[in-house]
């Protein structure tokens, strides 16, 4: 399944647009949303990567 990583240096930040971008995509009709990691923090430095899975109404 095709997967969106949004990440950055401040968990906050982040969080706050994963719920945004994962509340629209769901409004989209022909995408479905799977997955929603919870914070997963960066390797490197502060904050957190936040995984969505996303796919077309055609592939499901």
């Amino acid at each position: 399944m095709p997967t969106l990583r949004l990440m950055g240096s401040d968990t906050s930040d982040v969080t706050t647009t994963a719920d945004a971008v994962v509340k629209a995509l769901r409004a989209a009709p022909d995408l479905i949303v799977g997955d929603v990691s919870t914070p997963v923090p960066n390797r490197r430095g502060t904050g957190c990567r936040i995984y969505i899975e996303v796919i077309t109404q055609e592939e499901s």
